[in-house]
């Protein structure tokens, strides 16, 4: 009876135990089942992310599609400005949105793709697109002959006849594109070269002179729209020295007469490859008999390899810390802005990072096998006219006789320049300088945002250099081609200058003999390169070291500097001929050599450069 009284307690205590032990272990069954509810919805959101990030880029790339077919009028895309007047501005045949952005390179627009998914979140995804396409975005353009290229160089490469790989080794990780396709000479092979970025063998053509006024006689419509326009008339030469003044862009300019025997656009535009015509004072003679000149040409006939001794260059590569500048992607949300607020335009922010650079170790002398053109010397008789005056009859023959040999004859004694006026102008950013004849000599410092427009030729005559505020250059170690040309990481300003020229741009041979040149660079019908170069109608070299005075008449001397260093971009109807090579040796032109493209030419190109109708999309950002 105690015994069974006593049994009770004991299982009512093992009751209570078990009953305990069943709550503990529901609890842990419940936050166990919670904790795999809520991985399960963190996999399935992460799932649904990925799935509305690839949406949302595929959107992206359907609207590239739709705006890169669309036709324009009056220079504008059809497709984004119907988008914009519409209700949603939503593009026709996508997802995406279209916000436009005012921009001094022209209109800038933003392409916003938003895919909401988990029921609460969105992907999204924003692409800036420009409305034209600005020539200064090639590193290399050339429009009627073939363009040769070698090494490693960065930008856009474009000819409208075929891209001339030349010599093993090259790599190309941008754009290379050409109408007749590619070639591989000096050792160069598709094997040997690597096309890493996107590469066109049968793109279209982009006409040059298609982007000229209607008749193709002026490039004055480049300044049309522009607020800040400094024109200059076609009788007189113009002379351009760019300077920092109290940290703000000046230009020295003078004006000054022009030669009497000078035609009124001069430099290879229209087929004429010779950088100054023939004067006018033999154009009105009569030709009473012709002589046979013998001439001697060098021509070029094929390769030779050959092993020589090379200095090569011995680097090494240190650490060190550094402040970069970097353009934060569009759109941008500025201080005290609302979170409604789209945010405008691009915004640079500056960090410090760690990097890795290269310094001159030395050099060590190595052989190696090399290919070297071989020229030929050809030997010919050239048919000369001989002139006499254009008033009357053939003359006595000694007269005839001296003019045929260059003599002055009756013709009329060489004029001088004379200087017609000469002032100081401050340059306003966006500027554009128009000069209707020729800009004769340009060089100087750049601070500031313009371009310099002729409708005959430009003659640069000294180095051309980017610096800041405070005089830091764009580019480090210019004048000094045995040190690495790289970025200056002091370098805080946003020079930009355009040369273009509806005939030649010549480097003169009054250049230093280390020169640089920070610009982008056009000749719509002519050539950019050396002064003394003759082409015939294929491109090729016929002649080098055929100078002419003030006057146009000829004279000797010979084009022959130790460096070149040119940043920003290159475009040129004719084959641009900045050295020209002999037997292992330069006949014309730069012992060294080094072309650099300027990156900030895809979003900021200078002010009023040559453009043409092709959207350009430049930047993708992912906001969320």
């Amino acid at each position: 009876m105690i015994g069974a009284l006593q049994s009770r307690p004991e299982r009512g205590s093992v009751l209570v135990l078990v009953l305990f032990v069943g709550v503990i272990f529901a609890g842990f069954v419940v936050v166990a089942l919670t904790r795999a509810q809520v991985d399960a919805r963190s996999v399935f959101v992460d799932i649904e992310s990925g799935r509305a990030l690839h949406r949302a880029y595929s959107e992206i790339a359907v609207a590239q599609a739709i705006v890169s077919q669309s036709r324009y009028e009056a220079g504008r895309n059809v497709v984004l400005r119907e988008a914009l007047a519409s209700t949603d501005a939503t593009l026709a045949g996508s997802r995406c949105r279209v916000e436009e952005v005012p921009s001094p390179s022209g209109t800038v627009f933003r392409l916003r793709s938003t895919v909401p998914y988990a029921d609460v979140y969105e992907r999204e995804v924003l692409q800036a697109v420009r409305e034209v396409e600005y020539l200064s975005n090639y590193h290399l353009f050339v429009g009627e002959h073939d363009a040769g290229v070698s090494g490693q160089p960065r930008g856009a490469i474009h000819s409208n006849r075929q891209v001339e790989f030349h010599f093993p080794g090259g790599r190309f990780t941008d754009t290379v594109s050409a109408v007749e396709g590619f070639a591989f000479l000096s050792g160069a092979s598709s094997r040997n070269t690597e096309l890493v970025g996107p590469s066109y063998q049968h793109a279209r053509e982009i006409g040059l002179e298609e982007l000229l006024d209607e008749g193709g006689g002026s490039l004055a419509s480049l300044g049309r729209n522009a607020a800040n326009v400094l024109r200059f008339d076609a009788d007189r030469d113009v002379q351009i020295v760019l300077v920092r003044r109290r940290d703000e862009q000046w230009a020295l300019i003078e004006e000054w007469s022009r030669p009497p025997s000078r035609s009124p656009r001069r430099g290879g535009g229209r087929g004429d490859d010779v950088a100054y015509p023939v004067p006018q004072d033999l154009l009105g003679r009569r030709v009473v008999d012709y002589e046979e000149v013998p001439v001697r040409r060098l021509l070029p006939d094929g390769e030779r390899s050959a092993v020589e001794d090379v200095r090569e260059e011995l680097f090494e590569y240190v650490t060190s810390s550094r402040a970069s500048t970097r353009l934060v992607g569009i759109p941008y949300r500025g201080a005290g802005a609302s979170d409604d607020s789209p945010g405008v335009g691009m915004q640079f922010t500056t960090a410090t990072e760690q990097v890795i650079e290269r310094v001159p170790a030395g050099h060590r002398t190595v052989r190696r096998e090399v290919s070297r053109p071989v020229f030929t010397a050809v030997e010919y008789v050239e048919r000369r006219p001989v002139f006499a005056s254009g008033g009357g009859g053939g003359g006595d023959d000694d007269d005839d006789d001296e003019r045929s040999r260059g003599g002055r004859g009756d013709r009329p004694p060489p004029a001088t320049p004379t200087l017609l006026a000469r002032r100081y102008v401050r340059i306003e950013n966006e500027t554009l300088i128009h000069v209707a004849g020729d800009v004769t000599a340009v060089r100087g410092d750049v601070v500031g945002r313009l371009t310099i427009v002729s409708d005959a030729s430009i003659s640069i005559t000294g180095s051309i250099v980017y610096r800041d505020r405070q005089n830091e250059p764009a580019y480090d170690n210019g004048d000094q081609p045995r040190r690495s040309y790289e970025p200056n990481r002091d370098y805080g300003g946003s020079a930009a200058l355009g040369l273009i020229a509806l005939g030649d741009v010549i480097y003169s041979r009054l250049v230093p003999d280390v020169f640089e040149i920070n610009a982008s660079i056009a000749a719509v019908t002519g050539r950019v390169g050396i002064e003394g170069i003759e082409l015939d109608l294929d491109g090729d070299v016929v002649a080098y070291n055929r100078f002419r005075d003030w006057n146009g008449r000829p004279e000797g001397g010979e084009f022959y500097k130790t460096s070149l260093r040119r940043l920003g971009a290159l475009a040129s109807a004719k084959r641009p001929v900045e050295t020209l090579l002999g037997v292992g040796v330069v006949s014309s032109g730069f012992d060294q050599a080094e072309s650099v493209y300027d990156t900030r030419l895809v979003a900021s190109p200078p002010p009023h450069f040559l453009r043409y109708e092709s959207p350009h999309f430049f930047l993708t950002s992912l906001l969320r």
